[in-house]
């Protein structure tokens, strides 16, 4: 990979400035070790968040569009020139062709290597006075802005815990955020959060505040208890047994309609 990148692209568009890749760690001491060399900065996109790398992630739909137009499997013999269709293709937001912006023209494509027909009685010099104003009057417009406006709640800026979006894929019942998890440091537009003791940067994007009760804060509005009553001594003398009055069982125990016999409740008893 470390040879296609110094081949491929620093051989053609030169060093760049700053590199974009996902958190993959398959090559990053060697990655790191090559970008060091070349004096380029190294950015990682978050988990889970595509808009960081929105424009690579817009190319990659176009160029699968394109590739599911060819029927068969061998669709890496497909992909040079679907490639170069793209890349010779005008742009809506730019007016011109990626290839016009990096090398200044375009590029020749299979069907022009035939050699054409040529014209009888053309007008080099209208034809060059056309092109030349033509030229003066093409300029490269740069890709619009995005303008989504993403809901920040503002307590990510203060609070110590947070809740963290799941955008994997997730069962029918399982809740759609994780936490709370204890936010370690914080960014511009992102923050570090401990998530079962390693520390990841998540957007905050994925993030809900919460809320949590402390544990020695107590309501002050309770009254106060009531103290223990002290228990009265004995009374002196021998125990009196109070008698139990005399019932017929017709009062004490009564039959509902189904025949089931219940006792009365005392406090309906005269």
């Amino acid at each position: 990979m470390l040879h296609c990148v110094v081949e491929r692209w620093v051989a053609t568009y030169g060093c760049p400035v700053t590199v974009t890749t996902d958190r993959g760690s398959h090559f990053e001491g060697a990655f790191k070790s090559l970008l060091s060399l070349l004096g380029c900065t190294h950015a990682h996109t978050t988990a889970y968040h595509p808009a960081a790398n929105g424009l690579v992630e817009r190319f990659h739909l176009q160029l699968k569009a394109a590739l599911k137009a060819h029927s068969g499997s061998n669709w890496h013999e497909t992909a040079p020139l679907v490639l170069l269709g793209i890349r010779n293709t005008i742009k809506a937001d730019l007016h011109t062709t990626p290839a016009a912006l990096a090398f200044g023209c375009s590029v020749r494509l299979p069907g022009e290597l035939v050699a054409p027909t040529p014209m009888r009685n053309f007008n080099y010099a209208d034809f060059a006075q056309r092109l030349s104003h033509h030229m003066r009057e093409v300029h490269a417009a740069t890709t619009p802005k995005q303008t989504a406006i993403v809901y920040v709640a503002k307590e990510l800026s203060s609070c110590t815990h947070v809740f963290l979006r799941v955008d994997s894929t997730r069962a029918p019942l399982q809740a759609p955020y994780t936490g709370p998890l204890r936010v370690t440091a914080r960014k511009d537009k992102t923050a570090v959060i401990d998530v079962n003791g390693r520390r990841e940067t998540v957007s905050l994007d994925r993030l809900r505040p919460a809320f949590l009760e402390s544990s020695d804060q107590r309501d002050s509005t309770d009254p106060p208890s009531d103290p223990t009553p002290v228990p009265s001594p004995p009374p002196t003398g021998p125990p009196q047994t109070p008698s139990a009055p005399t019932m017929p069982p017709s009062i004490l125990f009564k039959r509902d309609r189904r025949g089931r016999e219940f006792r009365r409740p005392v406090r309906f008893d005269c």
